[in-house]
């Protein structure tokens, strides 16, 4: 048997490689924050590859049936990479909905520079946010079949609300109307009727959440909008002290850690550095996708009111020195700059789905030749 070399070793060392490939990202992923879930639930990938190389895999045998050599076609090395590849990103980057924006997000789209004129929180609990509300920082990734967004902040117990529009590129609307099919929170959605984002924004969904102190309750909303809109998700967390709020209903998550003491502040300030306070999971499919390239989100605090007394803390900033802008109808396009972020897929997400379609390009080509 000198000199033979069982093709069965390669399958092996393929198996291998689909196994450590994922080890290793898990294990740099988790220097930089990951929370890691199982390796079974990404073993139909692991089989999946072993099966192709199993498969395409090309022997040639001897008189006596021993393997000459064998041949692996570079359409199945790259299938294997591909696989091996996105089961190593399903288990190192899947996001814990926990009211922290881990590195895993990476730099924040957007850092608050106006001081808030809602009030200053320099309690830090968990749990409520005593004394102001602010938006100090934005970030978001496209990733595991959805949205996950932080906006990192405080949101005062006095139901202050943190409202959050979604333009999914999907249908959507340039100014709120008036006839809304969301009816939650005493019709909030039409109290917004007349608001109006920068050119090119088109909101398709909104979402709320507003709570109240110790022993009261959370609340969270996500709506379609326009007269056919409707409520996806009404949820509701009881409040309990020391612990952060959070809100699942199905695949979607919500969490809001109030501990932040930083950020900005009645005198001025920077949201720089701050990761806690809102933290969410949007699946593309509550959101009516199959999958997206990119997702704008624009926002804002707002108190009560019809339209809401709106405060001066804006996602994408507004011009130095804005007051709270009191409870008028917004036009956003009448005021400097993008009042908006966009998130799109992460760098790593993109390479690897390159160079699964290049793997099946290759195999398309290879059958009809």
């Amino acid at each position: 048997m000198t000199g033979y070399i069982p093709a069965l070793v390669v399958n092996i060392l393929d198996l291998v490689m689909l196994v450590v490939l994922p080890v290793i990202v898990v294990a740099m992923a988790s220097k930089l924050g990951a929370k890691s879930t199982s390796f079974a639930e990404n073993r139909g990938l692991f089989f999946l590859g072993f099966a192709e190389s199993l498969r395409y895999t090309e022997y040639v045998f001897g008189e006596d049936g021993l393997i000459l050599s064998y041949r692996r076609p570079m359409k199945v090395r790259l299938s294997l990479l591909a696989l091996a590849s996105v089961a190593a990103l399903g288990v190192a980057n899947a996001q814990v909905i926990d009211g922290t924006a881990e590195a895993l997000y990476g730099p924040a789209l957007f850092t608050q520079s106006n001081p808030t004129q809602f009030g200053n929180s320099t309690v830090g609990l968990l749990h409520e946010s005593q004394g102001g509300s602010e938006i100090d920082a934005v970030y978001g990734r496209l990733f595991g079949g959805g949205l996950n967004l932080a906006v990192a902040g405080n949101l005062e117990n006095s139901f202050n609300k943190l409202v959050l529009f979604f333009d999914t590129g999907v249908g959507g609307f340039n100014t709120i109307g008036a006839t809304q099919g969301s009816t939650d929170d005493s019709n909030f959605v039409s109290s917004l009727a007349g608001y109006t984002f920068d050119a090119g924004f088109n909101a398709s969904h909104v979402l709320w959440y507003r709570q109240g102190g110790a022993g009261g309750s959370g609340f969270v909303t996500l709506s379609s909008l326009g007269a056919s809109g409707s409520d996806l998700i009404t949820a509701n967390t009881s409040i309990t002290a020391g612990v952060v709020p959070t809100i699942t209903s199905g695949t979607f998550q919500f969490a809001y850690n109030h501990s932040n003491t930083g950020g900005v502040d009645s005198s001025g300030g920077s949201g720089a550095g701050v990761t806690t306070g809102a933290e969410m999971f949007i699946s593309f499919a509550t959101l009516g996708l199959s999958s997206s390239s990119s997702i704008r989100v624009a926002g804002l605090i707002v108190g009560g009111g019809a339209p809401p007394f709106a405060s001066n803390q804006v996602i994408g900033g507004l011009p130095a020195g804005t007051n709270n802008l009191g409870g008028s109808v917004i036009n956003f396009a009448n005021i400097d700059g993008n009042q908006y972020v966009e998130v799109v897929p992460e760098p790593m997400t993109m390479s690897v789905l390159a160079l699964g379609a290049l793997a099946a390009l290759r195999r398309r080509k290879s059958k009809k030749s």
